[in-house]
């Protein structure tokens, strides 16, 4: 980051500027971010702010060597910090014979502004080529191996006059795009893998489905600090972007669970563009907002279904947070404030109920369905508490769901550990309450039910327990846990957060590979490779025999006016809400 000042009549003029990233990729776009202030008398006049964007020509005297030492000369620092602005006139004298002997014989243009109107001008020794007048710049195949130059100067809009210096950012060479890392589609029943050239999983009698769980680290997170291994190009979201899209499409499922996709990335990138390949969505964000970049924002989490596969039936939301008063009203007034400090997190779940389309998809007359439910649980291990009151009240809703005779997905980041009690909750259908302070500090729990009738498993377990399935992909399960042996890779150590869970009247196909540490690169993620800390979990499903012959019927919300995993005997007792306990937690959040 750079600033300088210019001294006028009237007021004191100071340019910021600055890049993510000074790597540049093919194909991704480069925005800087730009601000203008005064000091002294007053703020700035209204402005314009000019730029010129400049490719490093190609010449014999211009090579590889001949970068770094500019890039030298101009102090860049290292390629993961955020590259330094020089105003012209300190370039200049740099360019000075008397006082820089790098330049004693070389050719340099007087540092004007007559060049923005040239095609090639030489600067630094450099020669290079004019771009483009925008603010951004996409950088394309013909820039691979050459430094781009970004001047920016804030021109009065009455007067034309310059407000401050020219600023100048100078970038590493651009490079390519990296190449994908395919992952294949695995037959539980083989170890063979699918041999077409697609992911997309082989069709059976028709009603054969994928889906696809996915968390892929909203941008709102992505900082360096959490992510001090990655690349700073490689971080960018300009860059992840592109490459989560990428992947996103290149996998063919026909349902995809996205967790943290950030509101406004929603709006712009992932809405518009799944629907250029053939996707309906349904997004639910977080009930809590972050301030930042001039305005509110938060991640949620985004359903995605193929309309030749799917239409949908009904819709359901899940805020956790309005379902605590019944909580905070079983409990004496000088804990009131502790329980919504400690359970109000802002996390949601959606649920989705799906019908097949299309003839070939009916049996006996029937099109069949499917709920699938995507969400994220609260990430923070200091409250265990918050994460077994979401995942219970979760659970209990989607079993009046199942209760309906509809097969059940359950995808998302659940933030548990295999054999942490709500992981043991979803498969086991009960756990033990223990009460302690850890678990438990306000001894909320002994108030909730711990049971539920589904019979659920978890999608990727079937990968384990596969005779046939290779050593190498067994090699990348645990085997204590029978589940992967990490879907998070993030600054700390390897972790399994994220599942797909099903209900017993569906039958795991395939599955997709997992990754270890050595596809991905011995280090935590995200990677130039992979752009988020967790990976992407796949499942090809079929509907068990029997189940279509079943009548459908459409459920009732389960979380409207009641919160399902307190005992019936506290809203009997307090009923369904309580209007002061509604406007203190509201206060509180």
């Amino acid at each position: 980051m750079g600033a300088g000042d210019f001294v006028g009549p009237e007021v004191e003029i100071e340019v910021v500027m600055s890049l993510r990233s000074k790597t540049p990729v093919v194909g991704c776009e480069i925005n800087p971010s730009v601000r203008v202030s005064g000091h002294g008398s007053g703020q700035p006049p209204p402005h314009t702010l000019n730029f010129t964007w400049y490719r490093e020509r190609s010449t014999a005297a211009t090579d590889a060597q001949e970068v770094c030492s500019l890039e030298s000369h101009l102090s860049v620092t290292d390629a993961s910090d955020i590259n330094p602005l020089r105003p012209i006139d300190e370039m200049a004298q740099k360019n000075n014979p008397a006082t820089n002997p790098l330049h004693a014989a070389g050719n340099v243009l007087p540092l004007d502004l007559s060049y923005h109107n040239v095609i090639d001008v030489k600067r630094e020794g450099i020669t290079w080529i004019k771009l483009g007048s925008s603010r951004s710049y996409v950088p394309s195949s013909d820039d691979v191996g050459f430094a781009l130059k970004l001047e920016c100067v804030p021109i009065d809009h009455s007067t034309g006059v310059h407000l401050s210096q020219v600023f100048v950012v100078l970038t590493n060479p651009v490079i390519i795009f990296p190449a994908p890392s395919p992952r294949s589609m695995i037959s539980v029943g083989s170890a063979k893998k699918s041999e077409c050239s697609s992911i997309e999983p082989q069709s059976i009698s028709g009603i054969n489905f994928s889906v696809l769980s996915y968390n892929i680290l909203a941008d709102l997170y992505a900082s360096r600090n959490a992510h001090q291994n990655t690349p700073a190009w490689a971080l960018t979201w300009e860059y992840r972007s592109q490459n989560l899209l990428n992947e996103l499409i290149g996998y063919h499922a026909d349902i995809v669970c996205l967790q943290e996709v950030q509101s406004d990335h929603f709006d712009t990138l992932f809405q518009p563009e799944m629907e250029r390949h053939g996707y309906s969505s349904v997004y639910k964000k977080k009930t809590k907002e972050v301030y930042t970049a001039n305005q509110y924002i938060t991640d949620g989490c985004a359903i995605f279904f193929r309309d030749d596969k799917f239409k949908l039936i009904i819709k359901y939301e899940l805020e956790f947070d309005n379902h605590l008063f019944p909580v905070v009203d079983m409990l004496p007034p000088n804990q009131r404030n502790e329980v919504c400090f400690r359970l109000m997190k802002g996390n949601i779940a959606v649920v989705l109920i799906l019908e097949a389309v299309g003839n070939d998809s009916m049996q006996n007359g029937l099109k069949p369905r499917i709920g699938v439910a995507n969400t994220h649980i609260h990430a923070d291990t200091n409250f265990q508490d918050a994460k077994m009151f979401q995942v219970v009240n979760f659970i209990k809703g989607l079993e009046e769901i199942s209760n309906s005779q509809i097969p059940l997905l359950i995808c998302g980041d659940m933030n548990s550990l295999p054999k942490s009690d709500p992981y043991k909750f979803v498969r086991e259908g009960k756990v033990r309450h223990v009460s302690n302070k850890l678990r438990d500090p306000l001894g909320i729990q002994k108030h909730m039910v711990f049971s539920h009738s589904m019979r659920l498993a978890s999608a990727y377990t079937s990968l384990g327990q596969s005779v046939s399935v290779d050593g190498k992909q067994k090699a990348k399960m645990n085997s204590k846990t029978g589940e992967p042996k990490f879907t998070n890779f993030g600054s700390g150590h390897p972790r399994t957060l994220d599942y797909i869970f099903y209900t017993d009247d569906l039958k795991v196909e395939e599955l997709l590979e997992l990754l270890d540490k050595r596809n991905i690169g011995g280090h935590a993620l995200p990677s130039p490779l992979w752009s988020s800390d967790h990976i992407a979990l796949m499942a090809s499903f079929s509907y068990k025999q029997g189940y279509i012959s079943q009548q459908l019927s459409v459920p009732r919300n389960p979380w409207e006016g009641k919160t399902p995993g307190l005992k019936l005997l506290l809203m009997e007792e307090f009923g369904e809400g309580n209007e002061y306990t509604s406007r203190h937690c509201k206060l509180l959040s």
